[in-house]
C-alpha cells in the first residue's frame, strides 16, 4: 500500500529524524504540475476527446501498471533480443507507473544525489518518462535522455518543448557512439537485458575521464509474476555476475 502526498510536504517530512525511512521510500510525493502535464499529454497522444483520462484513473493507471505490463509481456512472449526490443518499443503501460515512480521518496533522494555529485553533462540511458532528465535539466544540467519506447519518448519531446528545458531526446543509441559524458544514469536496467555485461561495457565508454556512472544497485531474483522480462542478476564490488545460457533459458522456457 502505497502513501500519497503533495510535494510540498517533502522538505518538512524528509528533515523528521523519527521519519520512518521505509515508509518514506514507499511514499509519491505527488507533484501536480507534472503529473497534469502527464495527464493532458497523454489525453493528446491517444486523442481521447470524448472520455479525457482524470487524476483519478491516471493514478489508478499508475497502480494497475506492472499487472498490465506482465501480461502483454506474457501474450506477446518474446523468445529472442529482437522481440524483447519491440515489446519494451510499444508497451504504453509504464506512462504512469514511471511517472508517480520517480515522485516517491527513494527517487526524489537519487534524484538530488546526482545533482550534488554530477559536474555539468549527464546521460539518462532508458530514462523511462525521464524523471531525472526533468529534475536535472530544470536545475541547469545539460541533459541527454535515450529511450526506445514510443510513449514515453513521445513525451519528452513534449514536456521539453513546453518547459524550454533544452534536453536533448533521441531514441536510436547509434547517436551515443562516440560521446562522454560526466554522469551516465541507467537506473533498474541491467536486470532486462540478456547480456548486462555487454551494456556495461557500453555505457562504460560512455563515460568522461573524472566521471561516474550510475546502474541498478539491488541484486534481481529473476522473473516473477508481475515481472517476467527479469533476468537474475547479482552485483557485487567486482561487478555483474550473470549468465548469458541461463538468460536464454529464462527467456525460452514454457510460459
Amino acid at each position: 500500500m502505497r502513501l500519497y502526498r503533495k510535494l510540498s510536504d517533502f522538505k518538512r517530512l524528509v528533515n523528521l529524524k523519527d521519519y520512518i525511512k521505509n515508509q518514506y521510500f514507499e511514499t509519491v510525493f505527488i507533484d501536480d504540475h507534472l503529473l497534469g502535464d502527464a495527464i493532458e499529454f497523454y489525453n493528446e497522444y491517444f486523442r481521447y476527446t470524448h472520455h479525457i483520462i482524470s487524476r483519478e484513473e491516471a493514478i489508478q493507471y499508475a497502480e494497475l501498471g506492472p499487472r498490465l505490463n506482465a501480461d502483454l509481456w506474457k501474450s506477446m512472449m518474446p523468445m529472442d533480443e529482437n522481440k524483447m526490443n519491440i515489446f519494451y518499443s510499444i508497451t504504453p503501460f509504464y506512462f504512469f507507473h514511471d511517472i508517480l515512480r520517480f515522485m516517491d521518496g527513494m527517487h526524489i533522494e537519487r534524484a538530488f544525489e546526482f545533482l550534488e555529485s554530477s559536474k555539468e553533462t549527464v546521460l539518462d540511458f532508458a530514462g523511462g518518462t525521464g524523471g531525472y532528465s526533468l529534475f536535472l535539466a530544470a536545475r541547469g544540467k545539460k541533459v541527454t535522455f535515450f529511450d526506445t519506447n514510443l510513449i514515453q519518448s513521445s513525451w519528452m519531446h513534449w514536456i521539453n518543448k513546453k518547459r524550454n528545458l533544452g534536453i536533448n531526446v533521441i531514441s536510436d543509441s547509434k547517436e551515443l557512439e562516440g560521446k562522454k559524458f560526466d554522469l551516465v544514469l541507467a537506473n533498474d536496467i541491467v536486470e532486462h537485458v540478456i547480456d548486462s555485461g555487454s551494456l556495461m561495457k557500453f555505457l562504460l565508454s560512455l563515460v568522461a575521464d573524472g566521471g561516474s556512472i550510475y546502474a541498478s544497485e539491488l541484486d534481481c531474483d529473476g522473473p516473477d509474476d508481475l515481472a517476467p522480462m527479469h533476468f537474475k542478476v547479482k552485483l557485487d564490488g567486482d561487478g555483474i555476475l550473470y549468465s548469458i545460457e541461463e538468460n536464454m533459458k529464462t527467456l525460452t522456457r514454457p510460459r
